[in-house]
Order: C-alpha cells, then structure tokens, then sequence
C-alpha cells in the first residue's frame, strides 16, 4: 500500500488533467488518499492487538491506558509521518 498509493495518486492526477498536474497531485492526496491510509492504519493496530491478545494484555498491566492509547495514536502519527 505504501507504494501503490502514491503511485495511484500520480496516475489519478496525470488521468485528470495534465496542466495542473501538482496541484492535483497535492489534492487527491489530502482529500482522499490520507484519510484512508490514516484509517488503514488504525484498523491494523486494532486487528494487531486484537489477535495479540484480545486486549488483555493491555488491561491487565500496570500501565495507564490513556499513555497506552497515546503511544498508538504516537506510532499512527508516526507511520503517516513516514508514508508521505
């Protein structure tokens, strides 16, 4: 996915209209292809904790959830960082 999508948001853009080639580019990303890729992302790590331990390993250590949900909203942050 990390490949194809950009590739896809340049194929939408040149398909579009070649005279505002960037500037298309630009706007296929912010408005459509991030937004999936940002929720792309949050399922993975809901289907990864999901099937590490159906949430029981994070609800019984001694660990408080709120530093929890912020470290993966941190690591989802992070992941988007790295795909642009």
């Amino acid at each position: 996915m990390i490949g194809i999508v950009p590739l896809l948001t340049v194929a939408f853009s040149f398909i579009m209209n070649m005279e505002y080639f960037v500037y298309l580019t630009f706007n296929w990303w912010s408005i459509m292809f991030m937004p999936m890729m940002i929720a792309l992302f949050c399922a993975l790590v809901h289907v990864r904790e999901k099937q590490a331990s159906n949430y029981n390993g994070i609800y019984s250590a001694p660990v408080d959830l709120r530093l929890v949900w912020l470290a993966k909203a941190s690591v989802i942050a992070l992941y988007s960082l790295l795909h642009n």
